[in-house]
């Protein structure tokens, strides 16, 4: 940011300034050409970091269960506020938009499988600025997840994406039609190269057993000059020993090797 030193408007972008607000204090000097007079005070500017939305998937509702789960923000000038501009809250939730807490008894009588609700949010500080993120929601029904005699395999491979936040990293994945729940391990890049791709020999542990909802965190750090190597499978109705990957290229030796594990998440 700059200061024009004949108008005294001071312009310009400010850079990042981290989680919280960041005050900056200075003194400028005034003085009056001819007369001989200046005159010196104190001035400080407030930086506000644009707001974050951290929540990115809800806590699954039960059809019939009275509900409640707070949508997660840091960054911007209070107060914030919560809003949906996009998608749909499953019938029966509403959103606090003061708060970001949603709320309510899931509605439905026909739903026979769970199914996954994405909607788009936004936090909006009181400066006006404004963020927006996707978050899913898992719907349960009030029996409990349904599934086939013989479930079907999940008919799609997991997306991951990791975003590192603080000392933190987050891992995200896309929902996987069939899937009611996922493992999720990793390991050194270097021991799975050099095995020959034996992820039973390259895992270093368990991240999550049996999670039904994004994110995961973590905080594990590589040695020096190593790569680590993340995982996650989905699991279908079948129950502990079905997880596979979706495709037939993949599923087989890779799952085989990570099942008999010691180190996996079962």
């Amino acid at each position: 940011m700059i200061l024009d030193p004949w108008t005294a408007e001071i312009t310009g972008v400010p850079g990042f300034v981290g989680p919280a607000p960041l005050t900056f204090t200075f003194s400028l000097t005034f003085s009056i050409p001819g007369e001989g007079k200046t005159e010196t005070r104190p001035f400080s500017i407030t930086v506000t970091p644009w707001p974050r939305i951290i929540s990115l998937a809800c806590d699954d509702a039960v059809v019939g269960v009275p509900y409640s789960d707070t949508l997660q923000g840091t960054g911007g000038a209070m107060p914030r506020s919560w809003s949906i501009v996009g998608g749909g809250l499953p019938a029966g939730l509403a959103l606090d938009t003061a708060t970001g807490t949603i709320s309510g008894t899931p509605a439905g009588t026909t739903l026979l499988a769970p199914s996954m609700a994405l909607f788009t949010v936004a936090l909006t500080d009181a400066n006006g600025a404004s963020t927006t993120a996707v978050v899913q929601m898992a719907l349960i029904p009030s029996g409990g997840a349904v599934c086939s005699p013989a479930p079907a395999a999940p008919t799609q491979n997991v997306d991951l994406s990791l975003w590192q936040y603080g000392t933190q990293t987050y891992i995200y994945w896309n929902a996987v039609a069939n899937a009611t729940s996922y493992d999720a391990v990793y390991g050194s890049m270097t021991t799975l190269r050099s095995s020959g791709g034996n992820f039973s020999t390259a895992t270093v542990g368990c991240l999550g057993g049996g999670v039904s909802t994004m994110p995961l965190t973590h905080s594990v750090t590589p040695l020096p000059g190593r790569v680590l190597w993340f995982l996650l499978r989905a699991r279908n109705c079948g129950g502990t020993g079905s997880f596979d990957s979706g495709t037939a290229d993949q599923i087989g030796s890779r799952d085989v090797e990570i099942e008999v594990s010691g180190r996996n998440c079962q």
